[in-house]
């Protein structure tokens, strides 16, 4: 082992200066009852044979994977934006600056005990779960209705079709004095169908 220009107190602090270094053929360990501090002022970085690194420089961390996965903290290598970076080789990532972006290559899932939901800075919010269950949305001055429950699209587009249907099968109205002529008086049956074929743009999906 070469040691070159350092110093030792006796009281289990070390202290390197300059070009010191530690060469060992077995492997290097440190010990100490007190404390170990590396002060670098341009950063320190630690490389194992497996391709596993982490570099800590001015402003950030970063730690890497052989498989390129990697978690970034503050700057990370660059030491420059505040930010948190994770990545996996699929890749998917999260990053959270000023703002949170989540992007996986095979979907994501979230589980929450209670409820999950996304709010804005105006107070509009969707829940999922919570007191009220179910699926739920608020609009900002909107307290006329309240925190209501959505709705299932397909089901309500098929009662509404439904609905037509049943009117548009009326041919008579049952009176006093016994059922009514044929009804011809607006709406009339292209009015019902042109209210049908727009049902489908109800739902919030592709034509």
């Amino acid at each position: 082992m070469e040691l070159n220009q350092s110093k030792y107190d006796g009281f289990g602090e070390f202290s390197l200066f300059h070009k010191s270094q530690f060469l060992g053929d077995f492997g290097i360990g440190f010990s100490t009852q007190k404390s170990f501090t590396v002060d670098a002022d341009n950063g320190v970085a630690m490389n194992s044979g497996g391709g596993t690194s982490m570099a800590m420089v001015p402003g950030g961390i970063s730690l890497v994977t052989p498989g390129n996965s990697r978690l970034d903290l503050g700057g990370g290598e660059t030491g420059k934006s505040d930010k948190i970076y994770l990545s996996s080789e699929c890749p998917s990532f999260l990053t959270l600056d000023d703002k949170a972006h989540l992007e996986s290559c095979d979907g994501a899932i979230v589980h929450l005990d209670d409820c999950a939901g996304m709010k804005d800075n105006q107070g509009s919010f969707i829940r999922i779960g919570g007191e009220a269950q179910g699926v739920t949305g608020y609009v900002k001055e909107r307290d006329d209705m309240g925190q209501q429950h959505l709705v299932y699209g397909e089901a309500l587009t098929d009662i509404l079709d439904e609905l037509i249907t049943s009117i548009l099968n009326i041919t008579a109205i049952p009176t006093g004095a016994g059922p009514s002529g044929p009804i011809s008086a607006t709406p009339s049956v292209a009015d019902f169908e042109s209210i049908r074929s727009k049902l489908c743009d109800l739902l919030m999906k592709p034509n």
